[in-house]
């Protein structure tokens, strides 16, 4: 799954990997790893949800230290917008933040190498993340 920014709101689309070396950002480009179906957002299914983080920086979601800025990318998944799944129940490692843009972020942290995920969500008036 490849995430990108246009038009207003964040898009993804599925590729297949199609030259056996994972799905990558230059065989996308080349039409070695072919798009599966059409892009799509979450606003269009999920209204006033979007990929993002709040107006405000937070504390970044647990066992990370430090905070996330204002508006930062909300995609989390080392230095690509990449998730891979493999059929053996992996993925790659990382951390996708889904907000209202008002009062609410949840982020949904994917642990590659088990293929557990932990659905966090921030309470604002705490200052603080809860499962």
């Amino acid at each position: 799954m490849r995430l990108n920014w246009s038009s207003g709101a964040y898009r993804y689309a599925f590729y297949a990997d199609g030259d056996a070396d994972g799905v990558r950002g230059d065989d996308i480009g080349a039409g070695r790893d072919p798009l599966i179906g059409g892009a799509r957002d979450l606003r269009s299914r999920y209204e006033g949800i979007d990929f993002g983080l709040l107006e405000a920086a937070i504390p970044e979601v647990p066992p990370g230290h430090g905070s996330l800025a204002p508006f930062a990318d909300p995609i989390r998944f080392g230095r690509s917008d990449i998730i891979s799944f493999s059929p053996r129940g992996t993925s790659s490692s990382g951390t996708l933040y889904v907000s209202d843009g008002r009062s609410t972020v949840v982020a949904v942290v994917l642990y590659g190498g088990t293929g557990r995920i932990r659905i966090w969500r921030f309470d604002r008036d705490l200052g603080r993340w809860s499962r």
